[in-house]
């Protein structure tokens, strides 16, 4: 008894994670590894044990261990728990560092010094006396301070009481729909008169008959049941749900407006003469609160003349807004019209029907006010219903249901011959097919997106009918006074006028309230389309690839002029014919060949410079590109130029062609390039004068009321189309330059052009400031010489007057320009037009700049 034996039964140690880790946490994953491998000596030993004692030389973990009022973040809170479940907090004790054998696993020890050291296998000297000679806990252990970052910060909750809701309020809100809430309150208002009836019943029987109390239970129930079997089946009727609906607001007035119904009742003045409704001067009608005003006399229904006062945020105001919505949608249905197509074969003419079914019926009519506005027919020729099957499923399944016997003999009786033709057979109606696809197609593409009455709908198809009519159909001859081409409009009216628009209209006009715009618009759409797919049509195919002359003085021509009004075919007479995109020069036999004399590209793309050439004889040995002649006589070659550096491709077989490719090109690569040549013969130099005139533009969004005008300083080559971004998303595609929108001031845009998404411009808004730099990061040699630079937008209505770099600033003082700064000066310069973009140079870079 009281001797003390140790002995050494598990060690075990862990190696230090990856993830960086605080010293208390590690120690907080030690003493969590201790109790676990405590509990697992326990079950497999199965001896009956006293208490253990865990030691820890960690002050933080036991203030965690011990703490019972802070809160602790995740890692540390969900190992206190388990050190807490499998051991008790008294359980703990402190140990000095240097007594603690776990050291000698951890920080690891030579073999000799752990072979002669007798801690790890026995522990500290201490263990060997009494418990009352044992380490106490140190008195400046004290509490887990509150800036420690393992402890949650304390949040404050606000609680706040809401006012119970009434039951009728919540039986309100219950139903979706204004029909529904009626209903429900009508039954419940038929059932309530129910109740009294029966209830006055009662009363009355049981004034009339007195007895003893069972027989007067027994009497008064039979005649209860009774009395009930003379209600019937109840209905609803339209009384019940006026009723129902005046209960209702008879309700929601007293939860709004109750002081207000209580003075005016009193025939006093409302209380707040700038009240949201004493404005109205408002009356109370048989419980409900009305408009007042000086209508009260006129000879108009109450409902107008006084209607009922509801507050514009109540939940009852909310369901009668989306009933009316709902009736007015059901009447605003989208009804199916179809569209006849007739084209005369002799004139080309072309008129346009509108079918409102797509029956026998419709069809005889619409071939009958064709005969009686045209005049008679001899012949009809038709589509076979069958060749719209596959494509338009819908109008194939239609046109097989046409009684075509039934028209046909209708069409006899006026001398008319139909013919149909085959199934699969367009090429048979080739004369017309073409004509008539061209028209659907537009169509199709410029009212699919428009609703329209049938008063707008036959205007439009009037209005494109007057468009195909006024179509060249023939050439013209070089005659100089034949200047107007036959149209079928020649033929029909005998006369040569065109119909004009009667005014000019934009794309604003597609909303506008008055239709006749709206129509006129559309007509619009239809004729600048018409224009650019007929127009093709009129050019004589070389079907055979014959060699035919360019335009020449003298010839004429139809002009295409976006802005000329419709209907209108613009005739040219050449004056003078200038050369095309290739420039041809020769001298002594030399020739060069420019693929294009002028390019427009966009900055920071790429652009290839082409050209092709001859010379007498001998052999090409030299053969480059140059935009400037170099001090001496002889020109130097581009690729000696830094400013190209890395930047220059050179393709071709330099024997008859050469191109030159140009990446990241740049606002000062705009000049005019050209190539010399140079041959192992005597003499042997040239250079292709004039060259190649190389733009390189940026986009700029520019505003212009609602307008936006994707920007350049040339014309881009090869017309492309345009990207336009709202605030950095995409939302147009595949257009022009020109973008109209309905903006705010926070709103910002941009453009790019399509196959350059990468480049596009920089975004504008009217009221904002946007500053882009170019590298959010710069990393430099010391003493070299380094650019920054940045572009930015302010609002359209601000004007620049100064612009500077610096580096520090605080918030109650202006920032310091850099150019006065001791440490800068003379080592810095400001480049860039200081309107849209601006460039801070540091030279002589020192490190800490």
């Amino acid at each position: 008894m009281g001797k003390v034996h140790i002995a050494f039964i598990l060690g075990k140690s862990r190696v230090t994670p990856l993830k960086q880790m605080t010293i208390p946490r590690l120690e907080l994953a030690a003493a969590t590894l201790a109790v676990r491998v405590e509990r697992m000596l326990r079950l497999e030993l199965q001896i009956e044990l006293e208490e253990s004692t865990f030691w820890t030389d960690s002050q933080s973990v036991l203030k965690y261990i011990r703490n019972d009022t802070k809160r602790f973040h995740t890692f540390v809170a969900n190992r206190v728990a388990m050190i807490r479940d499998l051991s008790k907090a008294k359980q703990w004790r402190y140990l000095n560092s240097k007594h603690n054998p776990a050291d000698d696993a951890s920080r690891g020890l030579h073999v000799e010094i752990f072979l002669n050291s007798k801690r790890w296998r026995k522990g500290p000297e201490f263990l060997e006396k009494t418990e009352t000679q044992w380490p106490e806990v140190p008195e400046e252990l004290g509490s887990i301070p509150s800036d420690d970052p393992e402890v949650r910060k304390d949040v404050i909750v606000n609680s706040t009481c809401v006012e119970e809701k009434s039951p009728t309020s919540k039986l309100i809100e219950y139903y979706s729909t204004w029909n529904s809430l009626k209903k429900a309150v009508a039954w419940m208002l038929k059932l309530k008169r129910l109740l009294i009836q029966l209830s006055q019943k009662r009363k009355v029987l049981t004034q009339t008959d007195p007895g003893s109390d069972q027989s007067l239970t027994n009497s008064l129930k039979e005649q209860i049941d009774k009395f009930k079997l003379t209600f019937g089946k109840e209905s609803l009727s339209v009384d019940d749900l006026d009723e129902a609906e005046k209960a209702i607001i008879r309700f929601e007035q007293l939860q709004h407006y109750k002081q207000e119904i209580t003075l005016v009742v009193k025939g006093k003045q409302c209380a707040k003469r700038n009240g949201s409704i004493c404005k109205l001067d408002p009356i109370v009608d048989n419980g409900i609160l009305r408009v007042g005003g000086r209508l009260s006399k006129a000879a108009m229904p109450t409902e107008l003349k006084n209607p009922m006062i509801l507050p514009k945020d109540s939940y009852i105001s909310r369901l009668i807004l989306l009933h009316i919505h709902e009736q007015v949608k059901r009447g605003r249905v989208h009804v199916k019209r179809y569209g006849v197509i007739f084209t005369f074969l002799v004139s080309r003419a072309v008129h346009l029907e509108v079918a409102s079914y797509l029956d026998t019926d419709s069809c005889i009519n619409a071939l009958r006010r064709f005969i009686c506005r045209r005049g008679p027919v001899t012949s009809i020729r038709t589509d076979n219903g069958t060749n719209f099957v596959g494509t338009h499923r819908e109008l194939g399944e239609a046109l097989k249901e046409l009684d075509h016997n039934k028209i046909q003999n209708e069409l006899l009786k006026e001398g008319v011959t139909w013919s149909f033709n085959p199934p699969s057979g367009a090429h048979h109606g080739g004369v017309w097919e073409r004509l008539i696809r061209l028209v659907k197609k537009i169509l199709y593409s410029v009212l699919k997106e428009q609703v329209l009455d049938d008063e707008a709908l036959q205007t439009a198809l009037c209005e494109v009918e007057a468009i195909m009519n006024d179509r060249p159909i023939t050439t013209v001859t070089n005659d100089p006074n034949d200047l107007e081409p036959l149209t079928p409009n020649h033929l029909l009216h005998l006369k040569a006028k065109p119909v004009l628009p009667p005014g000019l209209f934009q794309r604003s006009d597609l909303y506008s309230r008055r239709r006749w715009k709206q129509v006129q618009y559309i007509t619009d759409l239809f004729w600048k389309r018409w224009i650019r797919e007929y127009l093709p049509l009129m050019q004589e195919r070389n079907k055979w690839n014959k060699t035919k002359r360019n335009f020449s003085p003298g010839d004429l021509v139809v002009i295409v002029d976006d802005t000329a009004p419709r209907n209108s075919w613009l005739m040219g007479h050449v004056v003078e014919a200038l050369p095309g995109a290739k420039v041809v020069l020769g001298q002594d036999g030399w020739t060069v060949t420019y693929t294009k004399n002028s390019i427009c590209v966009l900055k920071g793309s790429s652009v290839e410079l082409s050209c092709m050439y001859t010379y007498p004889n001998g052999t090409v040995t030299t053969a480059f590109w140059f935009t400037e002649l170099g001090t001496g006589k002889e020109p130097d070659s581009l690729g000696q130029d830094p400013e190209y550096a890395g930047r220059l491709e050179y393709h071709g077989d330099k024997k008859k062609d050469s191109i030159l490719k140009i990446t990241d090109l740049r606002e000062s690569d705009s000049a005019e390039y050209k190539i010399r040549l140079i041959t192992d013969q005597a003499g042997g130099k040239y250079i292709g004068s004039p060259g190649v005139t190389l733009s390189v533009t940026g986009l700029q969004v520019k505003v212009t009321g609602k307008t936006l005008t994707c920007s350049t300083t040339c014309t881009l080559t090869d017309n492309p189309t345009y990207i336009w971004y709202k605030n950095g998303h995409k939302v147009k595609e595949d257009t022009s330059s020109l973008y109209s929108d309905y903006f705010s001031d926070a709103d910002s845009y941009s453009c790019a052009v399509k196959g350059h998404k990468d480049l596009h411009s920089l975004a504008v808004c009217r009221n904002c400031w946007i500053v882009t730099y170019t590298h959010q990061s710069i990393c430099a040699l010391k003493g070299s010489t380094v650019d920054i630079s940045c572009s930015y937008t302010y609002p359209s209505d601000h004007e620049i007057k100064n612009t500077f770099w610096f580096t520090k600033w605080e918030s109650d003082m202006d920032p310091e320009d850099l150019s006065s700064v001791p440490g800068y000066k003379g080592h810095i310069e400001y480049l860039g037009d200081m309107k849209s973009e601006g460039t801070l140079r540091l030279t002589d870079l020192r490190i800490g700049a």
